[in-house]
C-alpha cells in the first residue's frame, strides 16, 4: 500500500512535536556519544564497529554489527555489545555482555521508494558480572523517510521498541525514537532522541549523537 498525505502528515507532525509532548514527563535526562566506522565486507554486506560514552550515566560501551543483507527486504545481524557501567574511581565496576542477534524486515511504502516502514526483530541475552544474567524479546518498529538537502542524501526516521522480559513475562520497557541522519561522503552522523518509560523507573529522555566514517567511500575494504 502508499500512504496517503494525511498519514504522511501525522507522521511529520510526531516527529516535530514528540520531544515538547514528552519534556513534561521526564523525571532524568541521559546523553551519549558514539563514535566509529562502517566498512563493505564480501557479497555486499556490511560492518559497524563504533563505541560510546555516556557523561551522564557513567557508562562506556563498545559495539559490533556484522549486518548480512539476505535480500532487498530482509537483513540478519548478528550483534555484539561491551558494556561497562563504571565509577569516578575505576572502570570494570560493572560490566555486562550484550549477545544481541536481529532480524531486520524494511518494506517501501511509497513508489519513489523515499518512504520505508522498519521492523527489527532482536533476541537481547544480557551476562552481567554484578548480577543474574537477562534477557529480552525487542521488537523497533518505525517509518523512514529519505530526502536530499544541498544535494546531501539525508533521512528522517520515528520508531517505536518495547523490551519483553522473558523472566517475568511483560513488557518492562518502551521506547519511543525521533532522529535524523546525514550521509556525508566522508561522514555520517546521526542526532537521535529517545523517551524512555521503564516499570519502577523514572521516565527518561535520552539524546544520542553518532559520528561514523564510512570507509567504504574511501575504497577500504570493498571486496565484492
Amino acid at each position: 500500500f502508499y500512504p496517503t498525505m494525511k498519514l504522511r502528515i501525522s507522521i511529520i507532525i510526531l516527529l516535530f512535536f514528540l520531544p515538547k509532548t514528552n519534556a513534561q514527563d521526564i523525571d532524568a535526562r541521559s546523553s551519549f556519544i558514539y563514535t566509529g566506522i562502517t566498512m563493505n565486507i564480501p557479497k555486499k554486506h556490511k560492518l559497524t564497529i563504533y563505541s560510546g560514552i555516556s557523561p551522564t550515566d557513567n557508562v562506556y560501551m563498545l559495539r559490533v554489527l556484522p549486518a548480512f543483507k539476505v535480500n532487498q527486504y530482509l537483513t540478519l545481524t548478528p550483534g555484539f555489545t561491551y558494556y561497562d557501567l563504571y565509577n569516578d574511581e575505576k572502570f570494570l565496576d560493572k560490566v555486562e555482555y550484550h549477545i544481541m542477534p536481529m532480524a531486520t524486515l524494511t518494506f517501501p511504502i511509497s513508489k519513489n521508494k523515499k518512504w520505508s516502514i522498519t521492523d527489527r526483530n532482536m533476541f537481547f541475552y544480557k551476562i552481567r558480572s554484578y548480577s543474574t544474567n537477562v534477557s529480552f524479546y525487542r521488537n523497533r518498529l518505525g517509518v523512514t523517510y529519505k530526502t536530499s538537502i544541498l544535494k546531501q542524501p539525508v533521512s528522517f526516521f520515528v520508531y517505536d521498541e518495547i523490551y519483553f522480559n522473558f523472566d517475568n513475562k511483560n513488557i518492562s520497557r518502551n521506547q519511543a525514537t525521533i532522529g535524523t541522519q546525514l550521509n556525508l561522503k566522508w561522514l555520517t552522523p546521526q542526532i537521535m532522541y529517545t523517551h524512555q518509560t521503564e516499570q519502577g523507573k523514572k521516565n527518561k529522555g535520552i539524546y544520542s549523537l553518532s559520528l561514523l566514517i564510512p570507509l567504504e567511500n574511501f575504497g577500504f575494504f570493498n571486496s565484492k
